[in-house]
């Protein structure tokens, strides 16, 4: 091979999967001016771009459509960003599938396309595999390059999960990530995290974030023999960090839990919790004391859960019912 892209057009013109697909009916190529203006005696006196064009016309049965995309100005200065990838997503419609080279070019270009690749998939538009070929070093290879828009997806799951509790992009990474056990258990942990902060059902919150808690902790034990799971582990504790603060194993610190809420504008979440949840911080914090019979009110509280009206804690209760009330606010002791 006289080019590395050349590799990864010969390897696309035998792919079965996209013969199957229709095969490749256009190219989109990213040009410099070095490769559309400078001949080289090398390349039998043709451009690398003309070149480049004489390799596919020879490679595929039925030749594609070369559409070419400048990365340079005619000053040989890069093209602004937004330009490049405007012009770029212009030329790919919605029902096509695209197969992306990655080898050859600037650090800038690739920028580019890792770029065009996330936003392709926001589309809905499908990439099935990402090349790459290294043809100067022996042995000479062609690979897929697909892990590294994973962890970008990982990324992007982790941020989502972390703003919004939303956790169905993290479960599929976690689980393409690691199979094992232990992660299962966390994401299934996740899951029902995310339903309870989506719908506001925060009666039994406190089992759901201790099982959360347990969950990273086991899953932090898991070294993990890939880069995936390396990855998951180093978001783990700030996961722990945002959700569960300095708090102990069994307990759950609820004003952290608000602040992420009103951080990440989740304020119909935030006024649930800080409605049916802060009074049990209020009374760990001593900030009220029950001058009463604890242990009578939690039975009498227990006997009564059936009742849709009893909060699902007695300090919620207790705080509602015996402290925030008119007789006691307006009296001697308020």
């Amino acid at each position: 091979a006289k080019h590395t892209n050349e590799s990864i057009l010969k390897c696309l013109s035998h792919l079965g999967d996209a013969k199957k697909n229709g095969g490749i009916n256009k190219i989109i190529a990213l040009v410099s001016q070095k490769t559309i203006n400078e001949k080289d005696a090398r390349f039998d006196n043709l451009t690398a771009f003309e070149y480049f064009k004489s390799v596919a016309s020879t490679v595929f049965d039925t030749m594609p459509q070369i559409v070419e995309v400048k990365i340079e100005t005619e000053e040989k200065k890069d093209r602004e960003l937004y330009l490049v990838i405007n012009e770029i997503c212009s030329k790919i419609s919605d029902d096509d599938i695209v197969y992306i080279d990655a080898a050859g070019g600037k650090r800038t270009t690739t920028n580019v396309i890792q770029l065009v690749t996330n936003i392709l998939e926001y589309k809905g538009i499908e990439n099935p595999l990402t090349l790459y070929s290294d043809i100067q070093n022996n042995p000479k290879f062609i690979t897929d390059t697909k892990a590294f828009e994973q962890l970008t997806d990982l990324a992007d799951a982790f941020n989502e999960f972390m703003t919004s509790g939303k956790s169905n992009l993290l479960e599929k990474c976690i689980c393409l990530a690691n199979s094992s056990r232990q992660y299962e258990s966390l994401v299934t942990t996740m899951r029902q995290f995310s339903d309870k902060i989506k719908l506001g059902k925060v009666d039994d919150l406190e089992t759901t974030l201790i099982k959360l808690s347990e969950g990273i902790e086991q899953c932090e034990k898991n070294k993990g023999d890939n880069i995936e799971s390396v990855i998951v582990n180093q978001f783990l504790p700030i996961i722990k960090q945002r959700f569960l603060g300095d708090s102990e194993a069994d307990n759950v610190d609820y004003i952290k839990l608000v602040q992420w809420c009103l951080n990440n504008d989740l304020l119909q979440q935030a006024l649930t919790i800080f409605t049916e949840k802060i009074p049990i911080s209020i009374f760990e914090k001593k900030i009220v004391c029950y001058n009463g019979d604890v242990e009578k009110e939690k039975k009498r509280h227990a006997e009564n859960r059936s009742n849709p009206l009893v909060p699902h804690d007695w300090e919620t209760a207790i705080f509602y019912s015996e402290i925030m009330t008119t007789k006691v606010l307006d009296g001697n002791k308020a």
